[in-house]
């Protein structure tokens, strides 16, 4: 069985470092929560080929860079996805911010390029994804046939406005009917929780959304403090040495069984959205491939259903079929 890593992120040294500061400032520990040293394209390359992962999926994400205009921040982004695309098994997204000049022209651009679809992520782009000067950019993605991945994420501390809540995403799929929107960590479940994603996402069935599994098992809203506290009390210690080893593993499988959130939930989205509306994924490097297949294969699924979710859905969104 073919298998496609819907979410991974891709960086240079420089950007890696950027990204492990940022966890440090909102109390997430970068060196239990990243699983690799570093996260370049050989790197991946090498797991991919231990790990038996056919493809993987690089979501670029564009940010406000001091020295840079968002337009270079963009082009710089996606210079290097073209180059991904010309990499045996890695494939990726285009980057694209809504503060680009000509945000329109762009995308029709992206298109002609070659991109499938674009990866946003409010919060780190800072910017509301239920404002009016999202619309043009929603309408020239479902024109133009390019899907949106747009980040849920909804850490603690994150301000409202940048949140890309159930309810958010539902209004996106209501007003915007033609846009392929992939909404990643199961619609937001960690932060949200089961309540919101059922309502709001998957009892509706809307047409053109997918989930994928990224990131989606643990436990992670404002009240689990005490899974913050556990790893920052040093309960849970990983030196530079031990980063994606055995001894790594082991420890983020003592977290996981403490904090996870119930398998019988994963099969309860399966079941009431469809298979064939979910997108396997690992949001690595903060998780290790190897691990994540395994949360799918341990559910019990028709082999069919693992086919869709593993590789089919994902390869039909990215036009490898």
């Amino acid at each position: 069985m073919k298998i496609i890593d819907f979410h991974c992120h891709l960086y240079d040294s420089s950007d890696y470092e950027t990204y492990r500061n940022w966890m440090l400032r909102a109390m997430i520990n970068p060196n239990f929560w990243l699983t690799s040293p570093s996260a370049d394209g050989d790197t991946l390359k090498s797991i991919m080929e231990e790990t038996g992962v056919d493809y993987c999926v690089n979501l670029p994400v564009a940010t406000h860079t001091k020295g840079l205009s968002i337009d270079q921040r963009v082009k710089s982004k996606n210079d290097y996805a073209l180059e991904l695309n010309q990499t045996t098994g890695l494939i990726s997204l285009a980057a694209l911010h809504p503060e680009q000049d000509k945000v329109e022209d762009h995308i029709k651009s992206l298109r002609d390029q070659g991109f499938t679809g674009v990866k946003l992520h409010p919060y780190f782009q800072k910017f509301d994804p239920s404002a009016d000067k999202l619309k043009n950019v929603y309408q020239a993605l479902a024109r133009n046939g390019l899907f949106v991945l747009i980040d849920n994420f909804g850490w603690r501390n994150i301000p409202a406005e940048y949140q890309t809540t159930p309810q958010i995403q539902a209004r996106i799929l209501m007003d915007f009917p033609d846009l392929v929107v992939i909404s990643p960590h199961l619609g937001g479940l960690p932060w949200y929780g089961k309540e919101a994603v059922f309502q709001y996402l998957v009892e509706p069935k809307y047409k053109n959304l997918y989930l994928d599994t990224s990131n989606a098992y643990i436990r992670a809203r404002t009240k689990d403090w005490e899974a913050i506290e556990y790893i920052f009390n040093l309960q849970i210690q990983i030196d530079d040495k031990q980063c994606g080893t055995d001894i790594h593993k082991e420890k983020m499988d003592l977290f996981c069984r403490r904090f996870i959130i119930p398998d019988s939930v994963m099969l309860e989205i399966i079941h009431k959205i469809g298979p064939e509306k979910i997108v396997f994924g690992t949001d690595w490097p903060a998780f290790f491939h190897d691990r994540e297949v395994n949360r799918i294969k341990r559910l019990g699924l028709k082999p069919e259903e693992e086919d869709l979710i593993f590789y089919q859905n994902a390869a039909r969104l990215l036009k490898l079929t």
